[in-house]
């Protein structure tokens, strides 16, 4: 019976320590997907001239995820006739929907950042921030997978050796 519990033990703990493992490895995977749909925004408002809330709408529509449901977000509150500029729809998207994104609060304020000028400015100017904000958000991305990597097996190693020394405790 101690040799289940104790097995157990360390199943629960490996798994929990996988799962914060699992956070590390999707953070630079899902500031990829931004990246790309932060490129299409930029193309929608550079090269095809569409009005800031469709191009939100239509960078959602390619999109999937929490990705389309930030660019979604932001859609609609633009469109709600609050009166809000595409920087300030894109921020309260981006804090409504920030909480249940695996990217932490550097990774948030990045992407804050990457719209503030939205809406704000004429074509070439937001262009000229989206292009900025790509270059930051790419660095960001490398800097990641540099480290995720690495984080992700000691957070996993961490969970199963934690589980391992509490079960010599409770023996």
């Amino acid at each position: 019976m101690k040799i289940v519990g104790a097995m157990m033990v360390i199943g629960a703990s490996a798994w929990l320590g996988s799962l914060i493992a699992n956070n590390y490895r999707q953070r630079p995977r899902l500031l990829g997907r931004f990246a790309q749909a932060v490129e299409m925004l930029r193309s929608q408002i550079s090269y095809s001239y569409t009005p800031l809330p469709q191009a939100f709408v239509k960078v959602a529509e390619n999109n999937a995820g929490y990705v389309a449901k930030i660019f979604g977000t932001a859609a609609g509150l633009m469109s709600s006739g609050q009166g809000l500029s595409g920087g300030e729809a894109w921020n309260q998207a981006l804090t409504h929907w920030g909480p249940f994104l695996p990217l932490d609060q550097d990774d948030l304020i990045l992407l804050k950042d990457a719209g503030n000028a939205l809406g704000l400015t004429d074509k070439a100017d937001q262009e000229r921030h989206l292009t900025l904000a790509l270059e930051q958000i790419r660095r960001r991305i490398e800097q990641l997978e540099v480290s995720a990597s690495h984080t992700a097996k000691v957070w996993f190693y961490l969970g199963l050796s934690g589980g391992g020394i509490l079960v010599l405790v409770l023996l």
